[in-house]
């Protein structure tokens, strides 16, 4: 996982590699599997979910 000054998240693999799309507010690293994330606010207020756990792919397990 790494970040910038611009509160922005996303994950890489050890070559540097983007390997999850998309960025995220507030990130973790993954145990077990999951990460708990925060999700930028662009489009999700529709969604009505600001967190989430996401897998090693970047698919939603659970969002609230």
């Amino acid at each position: 996982m790494v970040g910038n000054d611009a509160n922005r998240y996303w994950y890489i693999d050890q070559h540097g590699t983007r390997t999850i799309p998309g960025e995220f507010e507030v990130a973790s690293p993954f145990l077990k599997g999951l990460a708990h994330v925060k999700l930028r606010s662009r489009g999700v207020a529709k969604l009505g979910a600001t967190f989430a756990y996401i897998d090693t792919r970047g698919r939603r397990v659970f969002t609230y």
